[in-house]
């Protein structure tokens, strides 16, 4: 089986829309996403009819808790904006499909065992791993029994690395790459081969710029051009 990897959408339907055109074209059978399908850009409504009709599995990320729960204090301006803003475009049939996503995932894909959190496997919303994050030690803390792939979020970068046989991946963000990388970032997984490849693509971001600055703080418009 192939799976795509995503996360951290981020109400950014013109980038989510190219990567599942390219996800479809890789020949994928599912995709799974890390988190934070909405926030900082202004597409809500449409991210999440892409996301459903595309049959994602997903969880929630601190972006889509604080929607759906109350804005933290320790978010930015732009981030409280844009979370109390998608909070008032959402239907409540929305917000409950945000509030009946968990935070973490365990589960058999293709008889591999597969966990996907936004942050780290013991604090699934908040903490931020990076790929030097990842040693023997962290999977020790994470793990009792230990699964064949760990799928994050949240760092907005991309990376893949292996540890005693535990592959450990973060796809990067569709919907607003941080790594200087202004394409969206995805992976996929092959179940078979046991390989992960980290892709890019590009998409409209003049479009999603456009409409998030008409709405929300020009920079969150701003940066998606500049992939930080």
């Amino acid at each position: 089986m192939r799976i795509g990897l995503v996360s951290d959408v981020h109400s950014n339907s013109p980038a989510l829309e190219s990567v599942f055109e390219e996800l479809e074209r890789l020949g994928v059978d599912r995709t799974l996403c890390a988190g934070d399908l909405l926030g900082y850009n202004a597409f809500p409504n449409k991210t999440l009819n892409q996301l459903i009709e595309n049959n994602v599995t997903a969880i929630r990320g601190n972006h889509d808790e604080a929607i759906v729960t109350e804005t933290p204090s320790n978010f930015n301006i732009p981030a409280k904006r844009a979370v109390d803003w998608t909070r008032r475009q959402l239907s409540d049939e929305e917000k409950q499909y945000l509030k009946d996503l968990p935070n973490k995932r365990r589960m058999s894909i293709d008889g591999k065992d597969v966990v996907v959190a936004h942050g780290s496997p013991t604090n699934p919303v908040n903490q931020y791993v990076f790929e030097e994050d990842v040693t023997p030690s962290a999977l020790d803390h994470w793990f009792s029994s230990k699964p064949d792939i760990v799928v994050l979020g949240h760092i907005h970068r991309q990376f893949t690395k292996s540890i005693n046989d535990v592959k450990v991946v973060n796809p990067g963000s569709v919907g607003q790459p941080r790594d200087g990388d202004s394409r969206s970032g995805f992976a996929v997984w092959n179940t078979e081969e046991g390989s992960i490849d980290l892709h890019r693509t590009e998409y409209n971001i003049d479009k999603a710029a456009r409409r998030t600055r008409a709405v929300l703080p020009r920079e969150l418009g701003d940066r998606l051009s500049e992939g930080l």
